[in-house]
Parts: structure tokens; sequence; C-alpha cells
């Protein structure tokens, strides 16, 4: 019973790193359960952990498990890029104190702060144009604002746009923020951006 995996091929380890009880993770260690398990789509403990915003699970696990820090899902995603899914960026800070590189990025090309705006995470999205805002006219095909246009939440929209993001500003293929909003369907952004 102990082996059991559920149809994504999480472990009990995965769902004890979900939650911010260590002491039942630890456990089940000690019982002779597999910390480097992976998941289907190859997520760590890690991984699960920073998805969840678990500062203390992700604390315990780095100390615990440092060379976790290093790996990849399958999407080559580290944990960082996990963390930024949730609201806690405490659990980034974390990770990025323990040298994490802030400008890695994805197999589809997307950066720390390109995940905080699909999520639609205000305040992650915040802490990364704060520290690095640089961050921001990271575009292969398109900046963090087009992913905010296209599929995230209208705050973090707006609040890209009020930082004197240029909302003319367009892709390889010359596509402007606009274009995605009108593609996607989201009336209030596309409204937004023809008042600027």
């Amino acid at each position: 019973m102990v082996n059991e995996v559920d149809n994504g091929k999480r472990t009990l380890e995965h769902y004890a790193a979900q939650s911010s009880n260590v002491s039942v993770l630890q456990c089940l260690i000690d019982k002779g359960l597999n910390p480097c398990c992976r998941t289907a789509a190859q997520e760590t403990l890690l991984h699960i952990s920073c998805i969840y915003g678990q500062l203390e699970m992700t604390q315990y696990l780095l100390e615990k498990y440092p060379d976790m820090i290093n790996e990849f899902d399958n999407g080559e995603r580290t944990s960082t890029h996990n963390s930024v899914y949730g609201v806690y960026v405490s659990v980034l800070q974390n990770l990025l104190d323990k040298g994490l590189n802030p400008w890695r990025r994805s197999a589809t090309q997307e950066t720390l702060l390109h995940m905080s705006c699909i999520s639609g995470q205000l305040e992650m999205t915040r802490y990364l144009f704060q520290k690095y805002r640089d961050i921001i006219n990271e575009a292969d095909n398109g900046t963090p604002a087009h992913d905010a246009a296209e599929i995230g939440n209208v705050t973090v929209f707006q609040y890209l746009i009020d930082k004197d993001l240029n909302p003319w500003c367009g892709t390889a293929t010359k596509q402007i923020l606009v274009h995605r909003s009108c593609n996607a369907g989201q009336l209030e952004k596309s409204q937004y951006l023809l008042d600027q």
C-alpha cells in the first residue's frame, strides 16, 4: 500500500511534500520510501512543495537534499518556476537565496515573470518586476505582458502597463498586446489598451 501511486504517478511522499507537515514526510522516509521519487511529469518533492507554497517543507528539502534544487521536470522547469504559481514570495526568495537563476527559462521559453503573469499572481509579479525589472523585456514569443494580455488576470496586466511598459511592444511576428487580448476575447484588457 505504501508504494501506491495516483494517475499522475504521485506517491505518498509527493502528497506529504504538498502539506506543511515535515514530520509526515520524515516518517515516510524513515519507513524506507524514496525522497528522490518523481511524478509522471518528473516533478520532485521540491517542485511539489513549491507549487503549494510550503516554506517549511521547502526549507527542509533544501537542507536534507540540496541537489534537488537543480532538478528539472519534463518542461525544463526548476522548483523556482513552480514557486511563482503560488502566492508565497518567501518560498521564491528562499530558492533564489540558495542560488537558483532567476533568468532561467522553461522549455517553452518562459521566465519566472512570464509564469507569474500567466498564473495571475500580483504580489509575485510585483516582487519579480521590482527585483528583476529587465526580465520584462525577455521575449521570444512575447513579453510577460503578452501572456498577461492573453491569459492572466486584469490586475496583473494593468500593473505591468502602469509601470510604463510599452503597450505597443511586439513579438517576433509583430503581435502587440492588443492582438493577444483580442485573440483571447479579453474585453476589459482590450478596452484598457485601446484607451491608452
